[in-house]
């Protein structure tokens, strides 16, 4: 797989305070889980050294349980040790993931508030290493995943709080394209800069083929060669504008495009023998990400 298609697959995004919070019963001071009768009231907070009962979240039940996360929008875990489950509940069903999610972590927000065991529940993808980030987190962050809310007396998550970039290419090149698709949306942006490469993803393993196998990048006028390894964005062509070239040449354009196109809802993964499928919800969003490419013209370079 080339580095176009590496990058394009998201580093497998295409990753509350003390211990873990909102979904799991607690443990003693060794780390033992105790058994259930030994629980506090709330089953979600871990207590360290020691098992302290845990209050329940305010006395709120219900949509009333932190409503102001938005869907497809962002968020930050407020905490530490944020348990990620597979299910929006606790129970043995509910599988948690090893590595807990910790205070400053963005997250985009896919489904939720689902309520049960009187918490908030929301469908989050942890936004993993993107051209901006120095370091790679020390363990694997979850590909996809439930957290519970917390109250607004004690928050686990919050709405983010950050500042959308420009809507042009020198403001959005090294953003991380779920952050693009949550300020975004799927309105239409126009971007001008150096088409500087084409390919295709062979074999393909997502489809629709035109909207998961070929890709051009673009990157700011003026930037020196090696610079897609600091971020770029890579586009396809829409079905209805004509497949793009394999291509090495820099050709300066203005692209107008969008995200979040209607046809990504329709992406389904093909995994190649003995490879692990990707979560469906996972598999759709990463086409949701992409920027489709309506109209590419050739342009003078400023």
């Amino acid at each position: 797989m080339n580095r176009l298609a590496a990058c394009l697959i998201f580093c497998a995004i295409l990753s509350a305070c003390g211990s873990p919070r909102g979904t799991s019963l607690p443990r003693g001071s060794a780390g033992e889980f105790v058994s259930a009768e030994s629980a506090s009231a709330s089953p979600v907070a871990r207590a360290t050294p020691a098992v302290t009962p845990t209050p329940e979240p305010d006395g709120l039940s219900g949509p009333d349980i932190m409503p102001t996360i938005q869907v497809d929008g962002m968020a930050t875990v407020v905490t530490n040790d944020l348990v990620v489950r597979s299910l929006p509940e606790i129970s043995d069903e509910s599988t948690i993931h090893p590595t807990y999610l910790q205070d400053g972590q963005d997250l985009f927000v896919l489904a939720g508030p689902v309520v049960a065991d009187n918490h908030a529940w929301y469908h989050v993808v942890p936004l993993g290493a993107s051209p901006t980030d120095d370091v790679a987190p020390a363990e694997p962050l979850p590909l996809i995943g439930w957290v519970a809310a917390g109250t607004p007396s004690d928050p686990w998550i919050a709405p983010w709080s950050g500042q959308c970039p420009p809507p042009d290419l020198e403001g959005m090149w090294r953003q991380h394209m779920l952050l693009l698709l949550a300020c975004f949306g799927d309105r239409d942006l126009t971007l001008e800069g150096e088409r500087v490469r084409c390919d295709y993803i062979v074999p393909g393993t997502t489809t629709p083929s035109w909207l998961t196998t070929a890709f051009c990048e673009l990157l700011p006028f003026d930037l020196p060669p090696d610079a897609h390894d600091l971020g770029r964005i890579a586009f396809p062509y829409h079905q209805d504008s004509g497949d793009p070239l394999v291509t090495d040449e820099s050709v300066p354009v203005r692209v107008t495009g969008h995200f979040d196109d209607p046809v990504a809802q329709t992406c389904v993964e093909h995994p190649m023998p003995g490879g692990d499928p990707t979560p469906p919800d996972l598999v759709v969003l990463r086409c949701r990400a992409a920027f489709v490419a309506t109209d590419v013209s050739e342009m003078q370079r400023p």
